[in-house]
């Protein structure tokens, strides 16, 4: 990725006008902010608007790549986590004669975001008029260890089968990487199982009745379009008991592509 110092990349200043450049870097990260979409309701078409707008801008950045993966701040754990799922839920669900505004929020209150719904799809299929949003990432635990590996070396065999040669306060420490073989689709029960125990977790917090969970997924191995629909069906059919008037889930690098509403128990 092109960088500022290298090619004036955001404003096609020359290299040699360090004022400007720096003023540019300035502007970039005043914008690196979540006001724009915390605590405000947005039609949900521009709150996928101003979320791609977030995340392209911090790609932008010197260090973007860097803290897209080691997420330092709330600013990256909340962008990654919470804003952009919903943005893929909403892009899903939003169509002709389904109108939905949202109004996502920042802070530790019990639900992560709230939705307003109306058109004449939503009155004929008997959807909620308004509502709330609970936002949750099904990942393997050492995900982060993987993101900090790759970061690092650049290179890895797989989530599966790291360790770390020392806390995390030591400058010098490693995370090693050995080889994972997986047997006969076990990756994907290991996935459904990491997924349904995200529903398992979010259902014990007592959350009342009709709220949507929004399952992103980072999966843990390279998928195919098959092994999506596998993915899909595993969890469907062994699905935890929860109050939830939703569960969408979503693969997190191919959204559009591989998503689904999973049915719920009657």
């Amino acid at each position: 990725m092109s960088q500022v110092s290298e090619h004036g990349r955001y404003t096609g200043v020359p290299v040699g006008d360090y004022s400007s450049r720096s003023l540019d870097l300035t502007s970039l990260m005043e914008d690196l902010k979540y006001t724009a979409v915390d605590g405000v309701w947005l039609d949900g078409l521009e709150f996928c608007r101003q979320a791609y707008r977030l995340f392209e801008r911090l790609l932008e950045a010197p260090d973007g790549v860097t803290r897209l993966r080691l997420r330092p701040t709330s600013f990256e754990r909340k962008l990654i986590t919470e804003i952009l799922p919903l943005a893929h839920y909403l892009k899903s669900n939003y169509s002709l004669r389904r109108y939905i505004d949202v109004c996502w929020h920042s802070g530790n209150q019990c639900y992560d975001a709230e939705f307003r719904q109306r058109g004449e799809s939503v009155e004929q299929r008997g959807l909620p008029k308004d509502g709330f949003f609970e936002i949750t990432t099904a990942q393997h635990p050492d995900d982060h260890l993987a993101r900090e590996r790759l970061e690092k070396e650049g290179i890895l065999f797989s989530v599966h089968n790291l360790s770390t040669t020392a806390t995390k306060r030591d400058p010098n420490r490693r995370v090693l990487s050995e080889p994972f073989v997986f047997t006969n689709g076990s990756f994907i029960e290991h996935m459904a199982d990491f997924i349904r125990g995200e529903i398992v977790s979010k259902a014990g917090k007592g959350y009342p009745a009709g709220f949507t969970l929004v399952i992103q997924c980072t999966l843990n191995t390279v998928y195919s379009p098959e092994d999506w629909a596998t993915l899909v069906g595993q969890v469907q059919n062994s699905l935890p008991q929860s109050t939830f008037g939703e569960i969408w889930m979503c693969d997190d690098n191919f959204p559009d592509e591989r998503r689904a509403t999973l049915i719920l128990p009657p």
